[in-house]
């Protein structure tokens, strides 16, 4: 029996019991993609199978307390960190049977006392009694299931037999009681009251409901306002927040109180979450929750906490124990270097307007029958502007007319005076998209690479071309500017040159003016987007490319101009739409320091002479600033740091940087390894290499530094600017991983001189990828949940984990090179693949803990902004499949019959780094949930992951082969403590 027991919870069973538990989440998640979280749920989440390898792992947690003899006072801390996993679970189960989550819907003035049930049910009212039976409705796979009770000594049942799939489920069942059975179809769903069913069946009368359960409240909440801002000139929530009176009779308490995101109402154990809102704005919907397990699941998560942060530090803890076999650990104290580490470690846990979805273009001649009021209001406009600024083409010609019949001279850059284009750079601008007030220089930056995938045009910087396509829009309607890659796009818009990559704006519409695309986008645009091949997703691309130039040309995204009279204080207006609805007074205003401008501008190209228009560039600043009242309005030290961002591009310029610092840093470790050190110390009998590879080591690494160094000041200099954690989308979070691991490398080059080199190339790597085009460098506003002190602990441990992870990534490939050229000849080898492996676990075991940690944050977030710790979301359980694992890789060297442990974890250190991939980009791009960037559109896989796919298994495959050398090593491979 003994012997059995062994194997059913030893360190092997437990492995595989993680590996299958893994397979099993992630197979769920692209169930829940595709057929919904409730046909997860109904097949894995909430089935006995998945409850019982919980269950399993719970006991296998206290059968290696007890092998390991982790209730000793030097294992403290590891079992601290096992039993507080049982606790958690322990908490998870009590949530899970004795929990319940819901949502009260409320309008203003109204009261509401009952919530409708997360959880679907099949109700049956009979005899004055209900009865209730929860259930899930798989859309894929079989739905078995009966439900029975006994009433007047007789059995009702309730049989499933169909359904029809969607929101509001169509679900037939067979019921029977008696000698009678009659099929009765229910309507109903998650989240959904169902419609009540009555029927008569053997001489009883009962009624039948398949949907949310009305759960009655001891009390009742008033919604006395529902309140919602924005973000200046556009749609987005800033913010949301309900106004509401707790009623409690019983409790003799009438009291006001306000619910916003991340500020919650609890009241006799329910709490009550901010969750979202009527499209009038008159009426919330608050979700309420009653966990009574969330004591055991926060203090589980406490001691785990404080298990995984003490363990690191601890002479005991893996850690350091694992750096105490380092082959240098003799040479020189590590107890300094290993706390100067953990300390680092410890301080490192802590666009533009888019067009709709249709392409209504309008023709650019156009001018269509205006009012009386209308032509005075332009007349006076050309009056102030001057009628050649407006370009309008001669009479019966058309705007889109060859461009070699009446094309115009081209600018150049010395017509554009760049100093004046820096000031017009400073001038601040409303982007309507994501309601924020920008520098010019910003917005022109965006635009431009939006339409011309570049920065730098044909000469021109971004404040000329956006300066000139503003006041004189003619000329530059026939400058090659619009990108085009697609070969048959490029076919149908007649570019013949392989080499032209991009067009002038006339070229996409023919001699009558109309446009060449049309037919093609509005075939594309009737797809839907998980059908559009390469050239629909091309012809959407480019269409947008189009219409945001011509919104350039036409003057409708050029928001200069807040309105201080009180009748609209949160926007910001265009030339034109401050004419439409000014007051007389600051109309004229408006009309004459525009003009003005324009005029100024206009003789500045005459003559060179820019003088006024600086001057009046600054009358329009001045205006801005007496004027706003959005209080979004950025300080001049603020609008500085983001010229200074703009200007030096830190982050994309540190990609090249650490790419030639590293590589070139990597070359020399690697070369340090395949040569020996020479054993005397005398400098006659000691090679070139022995001789400079200190100093150059040196060297390399102070490089590594600086650009840490820039590389921090450039993220605090985003950071000031956006006014909150750079940590709230794909691309900040992707220049934060690169920065956490250019940290670890320098944490652990005291202890291993190929890691910083290693962090350096993978910093590249990261940075290189957060440029990509699919990733939007843009500051924007913060979403409403994001608005919390919890956004920074978060993200921040998180993120920095994936600079570990990506780190052990590195060294696991590296280790596998010298795998490689492992042979009786170079013994050496075997030492430096020794101390990389270590350092590689470590890296694991750290990465590790910070994002055990960043998980448990996220956890208590959640549960503080929307209710529930967990809810199974595809983010989530990746998170979930990452621990799981990595604890898998870590624990690879406690099976005492596993060969080629180093081997094995090295390949396990860079297989695992794949479930990173996927929990940061593929459920962003390519499952459906809470964090999800996807909406609708999947991004196509990148050629480049193929070929990286394919170097990894080569790697592996070369290895494979010398990983049994006889060498010193096969007989001595690192044992390790629990």
């Amino acid at each position: 029996m003994k012997a059995f027991t062994d194997a059913l919870f030893s360190m092997r069973t437990m492995l595989v019991l993680l590996f299958f538990t893994s397979v099993a989440c992630a197979i769920a998640t692209f169930i829940e993609n595709d057929f919904g979280p409730e046909t997860a749920r109904a097949l894995v989440y909430n089935t006995r199978w998945f409850e019982a390898l919980y269950a399993w792992m719970m006991v296998g947690f206290f059968a290696n307390i007890q092998r390991y003899r982790m209730l000793r006072p030097s294992k403290i801390f590891s079992f601290m960190i096992h039993i507080s996993l049982v606790v958690i679970l322990v908490g998870a189960t009590i949530t899970r049977y004795f929990g319940y989550e819901g949502m009260m819907h409320i309008r203003e003035g109204e009261i509401a006392d009952y919530i409708l049930s997360t959880d679907t049910y099949v109700q049956l009212e009979v005899q004055g009694e209900e009865i209730d039976w929860p259930v899930l409705v798989a859309d894929m796979g079989t739905n078995r299931f009966t439900f029975t009770t006994d009433i007047d000594g007789q059995r009702f049942a309730v049989s499933y037999v169909d359904h029809r799939a969607g929101r509001n489920k169509q679900m037939t069942v067979d019921v029977s009681y008696g000698n009678e059975e009659k099929q009765v179809m229910l309507i109903g769903g998650q989240g959904i009251q169902g419609i009540p069913v009555d029927l008569e069946i053997g001489g009883l009368e009962a009624t039948l409901t398949y949907g949310a359960k009305v759960l009655e409240l001891p009390f009742g909440l008033r919604l006395d306002n529902f309140a919602l801002d924005r973000y200046p000139g556009s749609n987005s929530p800033a913010s949301y927040s309900s106004y509401v009176t707790i009623i409690d009779e019983e409790m003799g308490i009438e009291e006001p109180y306000h619910i916003f995101m991340n500020n919650i109402l609890i009241h006799r154990g329910f709490r009550f979450y901010q969750s979202s809102y009527d499209t009038d704005e008159r009426g919330t919907y608050l979700s309420v929750s009653m966990d009574p397990g969330k004591l055991p699941t926060y203090i589980g998560y406490f001691f785990l906490t404080v298990g995984l942060v003490v363990s690191l530090f601890m002479p005991q803890g893996r850690c350091r124990i694992l750096l105490r076999q380092l082959s240098t650990a003799k040479k020189k104290p590590t107890a300094p270097a290993v706390a100067s580490s953990m300390v680092a470690l410890m301080a490192a846990g802590l666009m533009l307007a888019t067009p709709g979805t249709a392409s209504a273009f309008p023709e650019y001649a156009e001018q269509g029958s205006r009012d009386d009021a209308q032509q005075q209001q332009q007349q006076e406009q050309q009056q102030a502007i001057g009628e050649d600024q407006l370009q309008q083409p001669p009479a019966g010609e058309s705007a889109a007319q060859p461009r070699q019949q009446r094309q115009p001279r081209l600018p150049i850059p010395d017509d554009y005076d760049l100093r004046h284009a820096e000031k017009f750079g400073r001038m601040l601008v409303l982007d309507t998209a994501i309601g924020r007030i920008k520098p010019m220089d910003t917005y022109s930056n965006e635009l431009l690479y939006k339409i011309a995938r570049t920065v730098s045009l044909e000469g021109f910087t971004p404040n000329q071309i956006v300066l000139g396509m503003m006041t004189n829009p003619f000329s530059w309607q026939f400058v090659d500017m619009i990108r085009v890659e697609h070969p048959q796009l490029r076919r149908i818009l007649e570019i013949r040159d392989d080499d032209q990559r991009r067009i002038p704006f006339v070229n996409f519409f023919d001699e009558q003016g109309s446009y060449r695309l049309t037919q093609y986008v509005e075939a594309a645009y009737q797809k839907d987007p998980a059908y559009r091949n390469t050239f629909d997703r091309a012809i959407v691309t480019v269409d947008e490319r189009v219409s945001i130039a011509y919104m350039m040309y036409a003057g409708l995204i050029w928001n200069f101009f807040p309105r201080a009279d009180g009748v609209d204080t949160n926007r910001w207006y265009t030339l034109t739409e401050a004419m439409e609805t000014f007051p007389e007074e600051n109309r004229r205003q408006v009309m004459r320091m525009y003009g003005n401008y324009f005029t100024a501008v206009e003789r500045g190209l005459e003559t060179g002479n820019w003088s006024d228009a600086n001057r009046f560039i600054e009358d329009i600043k001045q205006y801005q600033r007496a004027n706003d009242t959005t209080a979004a309005m950025p300080s001049e030290a603020k609008v500085k740091a983001e010229l200074i961002l703009n200007k030096y591009s830190i982050f994309k310029n540190l990609m090249p940087y650490f790419l030639l610092v590293g590589l070139t840093f990597l070359a020399g470790a690697f070369l340090r390894m395949f040569i020996p050190v020479a054993s005397t110390k005398s400098k006659k009998h000691q090679s070139l290499l022995d001789r400079h590879y200190p100093l150059f080591h040196k060297i390399m690494l102070a490089l590594v530094a600086i650009g840490f160094v820039i590389f921090t000041i450039g993220l605090g200099l985003r950071w000031y600017v956006s006014g909150h954690a750079p940590m709230s989308n794909a691309y900040e979070s992707m220049i934060y991983i690169a920065w956490s691991a250019v940290l670890a490398g320098l944490v652990f080059n005291r202890s291993q001189h190929a890691a910083a080199p290693a962090a350096a190339v993978m910093g590249a790597i990261s940075l290189m990828v957060a440029h990509l085009s699919n990733m939007n460098p843009q500051i924007t506003n913060l979403v409403p949940v994001l608005q919390s002190y919890w956004l920074v602990y978060h993200v921040a441990v998180i993120t920095a984990s994936y600079g570990f992870f990506a780190l052990s990534l590195l060294l696991g490939m590296l280790v596998l090179i010298l795998y490689a050229f492992r042979s009786p000849k170079r013994p050496h080898l075997d030492t430096s693949i020794k101390d990389m492996m270590i350092i590689n676990r470590v890296s694991m075991i750290v990465g590790l803990g910070l994002f055990t940690i960043g998980n448990f944050l996220g956890a208590v977030w959640a549960n503080e902004s929307w209710g529930r710790y967990w809810g199974w979301d595809p983010k989530e359980t990746w998170s979930l499949i990452i621990i799981l694992i990595y604890v898998l890789v870590i624990h690879m060297d406690l099976i005492p019959k596993l060969k080629n442990k180093l081997y094995w974890i090295a390949v396990g250190s860079i297989l695992s780094f794949s479930t990173v991939l996927m929990t940061y980009f593929g459920v962003n791009f390519y499952l459906s949930g809470l964090h999800s960037y996807a909406g609708g559109d999947p991004m196509p896989v990148p050629v480049w992951v193929y070929y990286c796919l394919v170097v990894i298994v080569a790697l592996i495959a070369i290895s494979f082969w010398k990983r049994e050398t006889k060498l010193p090593m096969a007989a001595s491979e690192v044992k390790d403590e629990a």
